[in-house]
């Protein structure tokens, strides 16, 4: 048996973290794995390529290849046929490209990942399990490959993809869990304490709000002040709530969808379904493309399931974060989440969440003017609130004509991939 782990990096430094994480994680099982193998394939995006160089720089005790960024664009124009088909501006990087660069990888090598194991992930994962103790986070050791191949050999028939999920930090732009926190400084509407009970994926102000007040965060900075640890919040830094998926059960569950940085994949005709997007005005793809894939391999009948024992640390670089950045990626992320919404329920649920986004952000302008941070995020606010204004001048008609067309272009590529496997 092999497991194929593969990930695209632009980023030296998530790249030896989580090379690490996963060289530790075969000591920890090296008994479990013989004579089950691991390779690791890195699609390799750096500006300097430099990835070849530290493959070289110590022993590892898995199998890697790593593709090159002349590589990666031979095998975009060798299927440009099929980028042409979902509409996909190769001119600028994103995660739709991101995702289809591993889909391309993955189909030009079809011998290699065929009769195995895929594992798909984003390069700031680890391989750790996280727990709340004493108050506390903590990370412990977990037999990540042994219960995966246990898993696949006695229900590989029954299960077609795992979503893992994530701890820590949210897979979200940063501004889609800041405003829960930023109550909790300002307002300090719950105890700060030590607490045990933390919401299960509990980070997201829309979706995922307190259902009652005995429902405890965490300060995971208690000796900061109110300012640093705002300031710690617009960089995207969770100081009081972080996401922990990781309830330790292996239970296979109907998954929600909710996909990110860590899918797994048992059935090889997944292969076979390329990732499609909402391209916006400049070009670039909206965000969610993963969660419209996943959407697209359930309608195609294939069992896709939740299972937090495979959730990892999300360890997000905030190192180059800025707020421009972080706003930017928060409206790509809003375009793709309004389609998601249309694609899946219709004008009504577009709606709704329109008005979320029609108010959100003047929410977190209102709470960063508070009287309690005495003018000290004045400059962020007013670049918030521009930012703001975007969504009260939302061009309906044009979004929701755009939307239906990529609704037309989704069901198309739906019925085409239907007739193929004769699943309708």
């Amino acid at each position: 048996m092999r497991i194929n782990i593969i990930f695209s990096t632009l980023n030296t430094n998530n790249t030896k973290h989580l090379l690490n994480s996963i060289q530790q994680q075969i000591k920890l099982e090296k008994n479990i794995l013989n004579p089950h193998r691991v390779h690791i394939h890195i699609l390799d995006k750096t500006i300097l390529q430099e990835v070849s160089d530290i493959l070289v720089q110590k022993e590892w005790n898995f199998e890697t290849t790593v593709c090159n960024k002349r590589e990666i664009r031979t095998l975009e124009t060798k299927y440009k046929v099929l980028i042409r088909s979902i509409r996909l501006n190769i001119e600028r990087d994103s995660i739709l490209r991101t995702r289809i660069q591993q889909f391309l990888y993955i189909n030009n090598n079809k011998n290699i990942f065929e009769q195995s194991i895929i594992w798909q992930l984003d390069d700031d994962m680890l391989f750790h399990g996280l727990r709340v103790k004493d108050g506390k986070l903590s990370y412990f050791n977990k037999n990540y490959f042994q219960q995966l191949i246990q898993l696949y050999l006695t229900k590989g028939h029954e299960i077609d993809a795992i979503i893992g999920g994530s701890s820590l930090v949210p897979p979200i732009p940063s501004f889609l869990y800041c405003e829960s926190q930023l109550k909790d400084i300002i307002h300090r509407q719950h105890h700060i304490g030590t607490h045990q009970q933390v919401l299960e994926q509990g980070y997201h102000d829309f979706e995922n709000r307190l259902q009652n007040q005995q429902q405890h965060y965490l300060d995971l900075y208690p000796n900061l002040d109110a300012i640093s640890k705002v300031e710690f919040i617009l960089k995207g830094i969770p100081v009081s709530r972080i996401t922990l998926t990781d309830i330790g059960h292996l239970n296979p569950r109907p998954s929600q969808l909710h996909r990110g940085g860590n899918f797994i994949i048992f059935n090889p005709n997944i292969l076979d379904i390329p990732h499609i997007g909402i391209p916006l005005k400049n070009g670039k793809p909206a965000r969610r493309s993963d969660m419209i894939h996943a959407l697209l391999l359930r309608d195609l009948n294939f069992n896709i399931m939740d299972i937090p024992y495979f959730s990892l640390i999300h360890q997000r670089n905030f190192e180059t974060v800025h707020l421009d950045a972080s706003l930017k990626k928060y409206r790509e992320d809003a375009y793709g989440a309004l389609f998601v919404k249309y694609l899946t329920s219709g004008k009504k649920a577009f709606f709704e969440r329109l008005q979320f986004y029609q108010k959100h952000l003047y929410r977190i302008v209102a709470l960063l003017n508070n009287e309690k941070l005495k003018g000290h995020f004045s400059k962020e606010a007013t670049i918030i609130q521009n930012e703001a204004s975007h969504f009260r001048n939302f061009n309906i008609p044009e979004w929701l004509n755009k939307f239906e067309q990529q609704k037309i272009m989704y069901h198309d590529i739906k019925e085409k991939l239907a007739d193929r496997y004769h699943w309708f």
